[in-house]
């Protein structure tokens, strides 16, 4: 995982169970968190091993919420403007049927993809 997140720039990776559900995410804050208390050897850790550190409330300067596949892309700008003023980063906003954590992920809206939008509603004008 630490590779691919290396090759191809990702800074969150999300982790799903076999159900598609979210477990959490795997971040360069969670690399950080498991090498600093100790945990360790991250080369020979499955995330299973330390599941504790992707919970994405232990995030701290990252928020993640959930959203609706029906979401409008000015409702995600809105979500995207709240965390910002709270001081944080938007890890990723979870996709899924209703916006519930308890359904499983559809996909993920991404800082790169609002701004993507962004650009483009802008463009048009």
């Amino acid at each position: 995982v630490i590779n691919e997140m290396l090759k191809k720039r990702y800074s969150h990776v999300p982790v799903i169970d076999e159900h598609d559900k979210l477990i959490g995410v795997f971040s360069e804050s969670t690399m950080m968190e498991v090498w600093q208390e100790g945990t360790g050897q991250i080369r020979a850790t499955v995330m299973r091993d330390i599941e504790e550190y992707l919970k994405i409330d232990r995030h701290k300067f990252d928020e993640f919420q959930f959203v609706s596949k029906k979401s409008t892309t000015a409702h995600l700008q809105k979500l995207y403007d709240s965390i910002i003023q709270k001081g944080k980063r938007m890890g990723m906003l979870f996709v899924t049927d209703t916006g519930s954590p308890n359904e499983p992920l559809l996909g993920i809206v991404t800082e790169w993809d609002i701004a993507k939008v962004l650009d483009m509603s802008s463009s048009a004008n």
